[in-house]
């Protein structure tokens, strides 16, 4: 499928079970506004997630936007790397230990990919590659969805010159 949805519900089902975790998302990361919006989740209340706004330097994700490294914690309610501005949303699924990578695409970050464990859990190298393996599929397939939707639209704007131009030949 070349739909975006699709795609991105296939990445993050497949974080969530390479990587043994309870929850997975991921969120198209929008540089004009600023903020990477959660797009798609797997897991147990994984819906609540959706739509929720990440800013640079706020929370974990926030970390990652900054500094553009993989992020982890094994306590993210203790960690006092992390400010608390998702802390309510990461208490309420349950959330232990996190891990974030960034999508990057051209050398610029394009989104944020996250996996999460309801216990306090080791997250090793094979995690942190395996993520970013995903982060790297998923930077190419948002940068494909984005070049389809263009096409998509380029196509429409075409068949509207092509009708008006008939309609004025009429």
């Amino acid at each position: 499928s070349l739909k975006r949805e699709d795609v991105f519900q296939r990445i993050v089902d497949h974080a969530r079970e390479l990587c043994g975790s309870d929850l997975a998302s991921l969120a198209p990361y929008d540089a004009l506004a600023g903020t990477a919006t959660i797009v798609a989740a797997s897991g147990n209340y994984a819906e609540g997630v959706i739509g929720l706004e990440v800013r640079p330097g706020r929370g974990a994700g926030g970390k990652v936007l900054e500094a553009g490294e993989p992020f982890v914690t094994e306590d993210y309610h203790k960690d006092p790397r992390i400010t608390r501005d998702y802390g309510q949303v990461a208490l309420r699924r349950g959330v232990v230990t996190l891990a974030v990578v960034p999508l990057r695409f051209g050398g610029a970050i394009t989104g944020l990919l996250w996996v999460a464990h309801r216990a306090r859990r080791s997250v090793g190298r094979r995690d942190l590659a395996v993520l970013g393996k995903l982060a790297d599929q998923a930077a190419i397939a948002l940068e494909n969805s984005r070049l389809y939707a263009d096409a998509q639209e380029l196509a429409a704007d075409r068949e509207r010159v092509r009708l008006a131009a008939e309609l004025h030949d009429t």
